[in-house]
């Protein structure tokens, strides 16, 4: 390790980086914005100013994000005001200007007019930003989304001043939910901006940004009409950094056959493009200097071109160190190009660290440049044979990207399990048979798009031509993941190790790799590498375990129990694919690979929509998650409400039954007691039918009551006693948890599921009174993100994810 001090200096600034994190100095996985913390999350309206970096346009709005940023606060009030008012003045002026105009047939006098008002409207709205209110810098990126349909793109590069309050990122509510507050301090954003409008206040004199963003349209262009949608989603992910024409069903494609890696600009293509283009020019007769300038130049455009994604810019130091050893005629060391990109990459932006393409990008060169040499040399026999015939190379070749294979995977394998919590099982070969063709793929379509965008007419038929082989290559692609996925147990739900695991594991996986190096005996590191395998896909078993996931305004809780997994309800009206983006996560989180039932308990959107997507994709396959039975309240039965239960139940081969008081399920020691519906007709008021639970696990007592109110809390009263653990009815309501209804159930432990300041002020004022009155200790969904409760040991743990 002396001989490498860059490994130990960048040893030294992860180490550095923890610590800052640990005592507080440095915010960690939480971006910040220090300078807008007065504003942040206030609802206080402020300016913001900046220029657009990018740009994403989506279905109903435009997603920016903002650079060079200077916001304005409400310290003259007045001045903002009298903007506002100036602005709707002009422009009702103009409203009124163009309908006169409209009747007049001369368009120059129409196009004076609009742009001297376009003009005063912009200068009234800067001179009174800059005049009037003082501005604050702010050192992070903004994400700014303008929420309308009749938005008229911004250029890349243009300064642009909009209004709006700023927020903190999201913070991910749930286990295994995405981290997007990691994901966009990756970025350098630290905030975000919603606002209805955005103002031009200067175009770019040389707008870099959008020249680049139309030539990678045009490029999809090429690439759709020479090989349609479904293959230029494809090719435009792999080669431009593009994923916005990529298919669902393609994503998913790959990811069960462990090529999704493929759809990222990773350094794997950014290395066979740079070594490629350096040996052509080197065919050429240029010189190794002059070849390696023209391709670390080519290869920088590209890194911009493509987004500047963290495994690029790794790979592209590293690429330039290698560029540099051919120049000197030095050695090249993939250790020491690593830490020095890992140094460059964390001093620019310490949030790498917690970001996992960082991690995953590291732990796979690892893998390939150190573990693999020494598996190779601790496995090759003394006397080989020399390689002679054709096959025998191939054989050799095969057995030597295997050992490759199996090296990045063993050093990716904990990552991957915590950050996806599955994996693909027939993901090895996948590889083996496709990767060998990934460079013949880059180098045809790259061929092929420069020939496209080039020409028209000749030049775009010979497109079609060039990319004929990247065509083929892409159906073969397509049928061999298809044949993989339909493969039994092709994806396998392992849940989300521990932090001691994965320690363990890397630990393990050292102790082994350095007892290979240079010794023979080889039993003992293969035995601590399988130990180490086993005891990070090793789950503790748990007695009893309720979650009130964070859906938002809705309902979703997660019961497991001795390796049995029920969930009753999963909804929200507030979040859009609260199935795919928060329950299923949360259960793949757990290594929960079946669920032996699913509760709905009346169907409320903001009770049923996830619980609809779940079934959608196991029908579809989108998911290794298997559903057991579908339960509905027995007054569902025969109307129209159940038709949809009863159509997404069929296509995911689920048997539907109906609940009703007196009705017990047991799994083990876990008994579920139904303790209402009646026979009573619910359909005009479903939350009154809601199905009441009771969850029994030895001296454990818990109540779930879905929306239940009012009359259906009197019915069901009757057949209550004292519950430790109370899933609060409608969202913590004014008209539900009465009194009378409290006083029978005295819960210790109570628990409401509700969306972060929810148009319907859940949870009432009223209501929390009535329960602090009971003395019960109250956790809110809203507050606390998921609230789970563990029986340990006959005791009650409840605790909030944040």
């Amino acid at each position: 390790m002396t001989a490498r001090p860059l490994c130990v200096a960048s040893l030294a600034v992860i180490l550095c980086i923890l610590l800052l994190t640990a005592v507080g100095i440095l915010p960690g996985q939480d971006p910040t914005v220090s300078e807008a913390a007065d504003v942040l999350d206030t609802g206080q309206q402020i300016w913001l100013e900046g220029v657009v970096e990018t740009r994403e346009e989506k279905e109903n709005s435009v997603q920016y994000v903002i650079k060079a940023t200077e916001i304005c606060t409400e310290e003259s009030s007045k001045s903002i005001s009298v903007v506002e008012k100036n602005s709707e003045n002009i422009l009702n002026v103009n409203s009124k200007v163009n309908s006169k105009t409209n009747s007049n047939s001369n368009s120059n006098t129409n196009t004076n007019i609009n742009t001297n008002i376009n003009t005063n409207i912009n200068s009234n709205i800067n001179s009174n930003i800059t005049s009037g209110i003082t501005a604050i810098p702010i050192s992070k990126k903004i994400l700014v989304t303008i929420q309308s349909k009749e938005h008229e793109p911004v250029s890349i590069g243009a300064t642009v001043v909009c209004f709006g309050s700023l927020q903190s990122l999201e913070k991910p509510g749930n286990p295994g939910q995405f981290d997007s507050a990691a994901y966009y301090q990756a970025k350098g954003i630290g905030c975000r901006l919603w606002s209805q409008k955005m103002d031009v206040k200067k175009q770019a004199a040389f707008p870099v940004g959008e020249w680049m963003s139309m030539l990678r349209k045009r490029a999809a262009t090429v690439f759709q009409n020479a090989l349609g949608d479904r293959f230029a989603g494809v090719l435009s992910a792999m080669l431009l950094g593009e994923k916005s024409m990529l298919e669902e069903e393609t994503k998913n494609q790959f990811l069960w056959s462990s090529l999704l890696h493929l759809l990222a600009i990773s350094g794997l293509h950014l290395s066979m493009l740079g070594m490629g283009l350096f040996q052509i020019l080197r065919r050429v007769r240029l010189s190794i200097p002059v070849s390696a300038v023209l391709a670390g130049i080519s290869m920088g455009g590209y890194c911009i071109f493509t987004g500047n994604s963290v495994s690029v810019l790794r790979a592209y130091v590293m690429f330039l160190v290698m560029l540099g050893a051919w120049v000197s005629k030095r050695s090249y060391d993939l250790a020491s190009a690593l830490s020095l990109s890992i140094i460059l990459l964390l001093l620019s932006n310490y949030g790498y660290l917690y970001y996992s393409g960082f991690q995953l990008s590291a732990a796979a060169v690892l893998g390939a440049g150190l573990l693999y040499p020494i598996l190779k040399k601790s496995l090759k026999r003394e006397k080989q044979k020399p390689v002679r015939t054709f096959w025998q190379k191939q054989k050799r070749l095969l057995a030597d990207s295997c050992l490759a294979c199996i090296s990045i995977n063993l050093t990716t394998f904990p990552l991957v399990c915590y950050y996806y919590s599955e994996l693909p099982v027939y993901g090895i070969p996948a590889n083996l048979l496709v990767l060998p063709t990934v460079g013949i793929l880059l180098g045809d379509a790259s061929v092929g798009v420069v020939v496209g965008i080039l020409g028209g007419g000749l030049p775009g038929a010979l497109s079609k031509l060039l990319l004929l082989p990247a065509g083929i290559l892409l159906s073969f692609y397509e049928t061999l993941m298809g044949l993989v996925r339909l493969l039994p147990g092709a994806m396998w739900i392992c849940g989300q190790p521990k932090l001691w695991q994965i320690v363990l594991y890397y630990g393990l996986l050292l102790l082994s790799t350095v007892w290979m190096y240079g010794r023979r005996q080889k039993l003992f590191p293969m035995l601590a590498v399988l130990a180490a395998g086993v005891l990070l896909l090793w789950r503790a078993p748990v007695s009893l375990s309720l979650t009130a996931l964070d859906v938002g305004q809705g309902d979703s809780i997660a019961i497991q129990s001795q390796g049995h997994a029920w969930l009753v309800d999963g909804g929200s009206s507030s979040v859009k694919q609260v199935g795919k983006y928060r329950i299923l996560p949360f259960l793949k989180s757990q290594g929960v690979q079946k669920l032996d039932g699913i509760v709905v308990t009346h169907p409320d959107e903001d009770h049923i929509n996830g619980i609809l997507e779940l079934l959608e994709m196991v029908g579809k396959r989108e998911t290794a998650l298997k559903i057991g039975q579908l339960f509905l309240p027995v007054w569902m039965k025969g109307d129209p409400s159940e038709e949809r239960f009863l159509a997404a139940a069929f296509q995911a081969s689920v048997p539907v039954s109906y609940l009703q008081r007196g009705d017990r399920i047991t799994c083990g020691r876990l008994l579920v007691e139904v303790l209402h519906p009646d026979h009573q007709d619910y359909i005009r008021d479903t939350n009154e039918g809601s199905v009441t639970l009771g969850v029994h696990w030895g001296a454990f007592d818990g109540l779930l009551t879905g929306d239940l109110e009012k009359e259906g809390e009197d019915r069901v009263i009757p057949y209550l006693k004292k519950y430790e653990y109370l899933k609060c009815g409608h969202h913590g309501s004014k008209n539900a948890s009465r009194a009378a209804f409290l006083e029978q159930v005295k819960p210790e432990i109570a628990v409401i599921s509700c969306g972060k300041e929810n148009r319907y002020g859940h949870p009432h004022a009223d209501t929390l009174e009535r329960l602090e009155q009971v003395e019960s200790e109250i956790f809110r969904t809203d507050e606390s993100g998921a609230v789970t409760a563990v029986v340990e040991q006959g005791k009650l743990v409840v605790k909030g994810f944040r």
